[in-house]
């Protein structure tokens, strides 16, 4: 529906008269097999395959050592996705696990982040520098 010009009240019943319903969606049932998801999300999990890959390369060596010892570990809604971790680990040559929490941890980070801004600020301000 379409709202009226500001100041055009309508009643009731010109508003119903105003009102259109589209026909009722028909909809058909479909299975859908897991095949079909894996090629819906190839492209979007193979551009975050992509994005790792492009970060590591840019990875200072002290880090790139404890990654290859530590692994990556994996936060957020991204990170439930079934199998994702092995596709990450066998595209990158690095172990992958899951965050606890994924789904909560990156905020309660940013909380942490934010509380202890002070300490990071130092680490920030050298980044800009670096830029």
């Amino acid at each position: 529906m379409v709202a009226p010009p500001r100041g055009d009240a309508l009643d009731d019943e010109e508003a119903l008269t105003r009102l259109h319903v589209p026909e009722p969606a028909r909809f058909t049932r479909h299975r859908l097999r897991r095949v079909h998801v894996r090629e819906a999300l190839l492209e979007p999990v193979m551009s975050i395959v992509g994005a790792i890959r492009a970060t590591l390369e840019h990875t200072p060596p002290e880090l790139a050592a404890d990654l290859v010892h530590q692994g990556i570990t994996m936060a957020g809604g991204g990170s439930l996705l079934r199998g994702i971790d092995k596709v990450i680990e066998q595209e990158v040559q690095l172990p992958v696990r899951t965050a606890a929490d994924p789904l909560s941890c990156v905020a309660r980070g940013t909380g942490e982040f934010l509380n202890q801004l002070d300490v990071y600020s130092r680490v920030l301000d050298t980044a800009e520098d670096a830029a």
